[in-house]
């Protein structure tokens, strides 16, 4: 029978959000016209809402608080007492107001759910909560859910009513009654930006999730949360986006878990010719890794992670653009272009692809053009000049660096040495076979290299780690780069 009447709220909570959302948005927008249902006198439907689709009134919220307390007794009283003061804080339109006394109201009729002290069935203590937050304008947004999750609940998922977003609870998963509440957050962001405090790329498919009890405690186990991406996200990365999530502790990149319990609709994003979907056609037709536990196959599952607490929750891309070279280069040294120099007194001219070197010009050269072959070392024993050594570059995919990522960089051949470079000055520091460097601002990282004294090949590994703003739970993309150089 309880399972019949959990049925039913699941039913009523869809109807109280179609009927009585707020298109603003906010977590639980506070809409100051709900007190226009406050004199109606009609009736209550199932869902905590009249039958014309407006908020229950003041003596049809009293009828279900006879329903769930014994009339006349103390906890109805209070009830009707916070109820008064919703009524009044609405009444001179004091909607900050309304939404305090609403809230207390509900987590009131959660603690005594929790201490067994209610006279009718839970299903009545939902639709009194329900009609509470509607009435004081505490409703999730077009699409949004709540669901009344209790200590007794075995395992189930709950999904909100446009079905791209859910939690799946294990049993017996919190210790006193909570409400669960599911928000889409609206796409106002700039492109790769989001709801999550994060330099990751972040995509569409933002959700709020939140929940509410008398004293707050924490769940009892993890869950599963699973959101939609969106149908504009192309397929390239859909199939690798890991759910973020904006913890108590700071941002997260969750643990994978699936999210098979929604059925997400394909990528619309391969064939996108609106001008403001052009930038996802044109990743989707981009060469990019697969991450072996992406999202489930396309159509038949969400983005899902492992989290302990509710929160904003968003797909994010963990994967990180690793690349580098000189001139553009990210395996060899090539040839750079051809360089203008200055005839009148010492000159700077950037190098290409390596912003952070530059080539000092030879005085009094008359003006013309040359190029550098930084393919072959000519020197022995004596650094790559400042425009020939290895550059990394550290960014996510829509071009976002990464800072104070740690990289490791090992000569592999050819018996030279590395040092570390400073960005700034370029100085080498100390030469050995292994060296160590930071990503700057820029997301970039270098090093000095001296060749071995023997003519052949040799090489260089750069690896990045995790660190600075790589957090765990990111890759990167190649996961290593090789720089190659021949000693004549």
């Amino acid at each position: 029978m309880r399972r019949f009447h959990r049925t039913l709220f699941a039913a009523a909570a869809t109807l109280l959000a179609v009927s009585c959302a707020d298109s603003r948005h906010s977590v639980l927008p506070t809409d100051p016209n709900s007190a226009a249902a406050l004199s109606s006198g009609r009736g209550a439907g199932a869902s905590g809402t009249t039958s014309g689709g407006a908020c229950l009134s003041v003596n049809a919220l009293y009828q279900l608080a006879q329903e769930v307390f014994t009339t006349g007794g103390p906890n109805y009283k209070s009830v009707t007492a916070k109820i008064d003061q919703v009524a009044r804080a609405l009444a001179r339109r004091d909607s900050a107001a309304a939404k305090t006394a609403a809230m207390d109201a509900v987590q009131f009729i959660l603690l005594k759910l929790g201490q067994r002290r209610t006279a009718g069935l839970t299903f009545d203590a939902q639709q009194l909560i329900n009609g509470i937050l509607c009435m004081a304008g505490l409703v999730p947004g077009s699409g949004g859910t709540t669901v009344l999750i209790l200590p007794s609940d075995q395992a189930q998922v709950i999904v909100n009513t446009t079905g791209d977003a859910g939690v799946a609870f294990p049993a017996n998963p919190v210790s006193e009654p909570t409400l669960l509440t599911i928000s889409a957050i609206p796409n106002t962001f700039p492109l790769g930006g989001g709801p999550l405090n994060t330099k990751l790329d972040q995509y569409p498919g933002y959700f709020e999730f939140t929940k509410l009890s008398a004293t707050n405690a924490p769940l009892t186990a993890p869950v599963i949360v699973g959101v939609c991406p969106a149908i504009t996200v192309p397929d390239s990365i859909r199939n690798r986006l890991r759910l973020g999530h904006q913890a108590s502790f700071g941002f997260e990149v969750t643990p994978p878990a699936p999210a098979n319990f929604l059925t997400c609709p394909p990528s619309i994003a391969s064939g996108a010719t609106s001008t403001g979907s052009a930038w996802l056609a044109t990743i989707a037709n981009l060469v990019l890794p697969t991450v072996a536990h992406a999202a489930s196959r396309l159509g038949t599952g969400g983005v899902g992670g492992s989290a302990n607490e509710f929160s904003p929750f968003a797909p994010v891309d963990p994967v990180l653009s690793f690349g580098g070279g000189v001139g553009g280069s990210a395996n060899e040294f090539l040839r750079t272009p051809a360089l203008p120099t200055v005839s009148d007194g010492p000159g700077v001219t950037a190098v290409p692809g390596a912003p952070a070197r530059a080539l000092q010009a030879t005085p009094g050269r008359t003006k013309g053009a040359f190029a550098l072959d930084c393919s072959v070392a000519p020197f022995e024993r004596m650094p790559l000049a400042p425009e020939c050594r290895p550059l990394v570059t550290l960014t996510t995919l829509l071009g976002t660096p990464f800072t104070n990522v740690p990289i490791t960089w090992q000569v592999t051949a050819g018996g030279g040495s590395i040092a570390p470079e400073d960005p700034s000055t370029l100085a080498c520091g100390t030469f050995a076979s292994v060296a160590q460097t930071l990503t700057g601002p820029f997301g970039k990282s270098g090093i000095c290299w001296t060749t071995g004294h023997l003519p052949g090949l040799n090489t260089v590994v750069a690896t990045p780690n995790l660190g600075g703003d790589a957090i765990p739970g990111v890759s990167f993309f190649p996961p290593s780069l090789t720089f190659n150089v021949m000693r004549q």
